[in-house]
């Protein structure tokens, strides 16, 4: 079995269960009949915390979650074994990864569950997943860019552009805005955190007008327009 076909269900798995439990809670009349993906009508919180459908999400996601924690230590063993690699780095990936399966678990299994704390472990729990996962993706793929020539290995190249894709959509669906609304700060920290990842997969195309010229200038061109916005709040 090759290594990539683990997450590659482990993500079908964890999508058909948001998809399942949205029609089930819509057939429920727990959420309303739209199309979540443009019209940002229903969240998976919403859509998988009732019936039946909290009930096959839990089943399907609590597996997910622990076979991916798994993938990260299969990962890890076997990067470890190449030439070149950064010890610190392949450690970081493995615990932002099992820290990142954690909190999921932790999303998961107090989904549906009323009071300020579960609400508060919800939160905590789904933050964290993404955030983790998303770390330990990009030092996963960055150690192995770092071992093969991308020129010699087409996919890491699809993988790399991955990487910045999935940082793009976490910087514009960042909640700043909503956090800024709710309070009268007097003082706010906030993180793009995707510059980092940013610079360190795309920014040798922008020094020499690379492949992702474009699309490093244009993230930067959207990263500027949130600052803006968020000043004028």
């Amino acid at each position: 079995m090759k290594v990539w076909a683990l997450p590659f269900c482990l993500g079908i798995l964890a999508i058909f269960a948001a998809n399942l439990s949205f029609v089930i809670s819509v057939n429920g009349g727990f959420v309303e009949t739209c199309f979540p993906y443009l019209e940002g009508c229903a969240s998976i919180s919403k859509s998988a915390r009732n019936g039946l459908s909290a009930i096959l999400f839990k089943l399907i996601v609590l597996p997910v979650m622990t076979l991916l924690s798994i993938y990260w230590f299969i990962s890890y063993c076997y990067i470890k074994n190449l030439k070149g690699i950064k010890v610190l780095q392949n450690n970081l990936m493995l615990i932002t990864g099992i820290i990142g399966c954690l909190f999921g678990i932790l999303y998961t299994a107090f989904l549906g569950s009323e009071g300020d704390i579960y609400q508060l472990l919800r939160r905590f729990g789904i933050y964290f997943f993404f955030l983790g996962t998303y770390v330990s993706q990009a030092l996963e793929v960055s150690q192995l860019t770092n071992i093969f020539e991308i020129k010699d290995f087409k996919p890491l190249r699809g993988m790399k552009f991955l990487i910045f894709f999935i940082g793009f959509i976490i910087l514009v669906s960042t909640p700043f805005y909503g956090f800024i609304e709710k309070d009268d700060w007097d003082l706010f920290f906030g993180v793009f955190m995707t510059t980092d990842r940013v610079n360190h997969f795309l920014y040798g195309d922008y020094q020499q007008k690379g492949r992702y010229f474009k699309e490093f200038l244009e993230f930067y061109r959207v990263l500027d327009g949130y600052i803006g916005q968020l000043k004028e709040l």
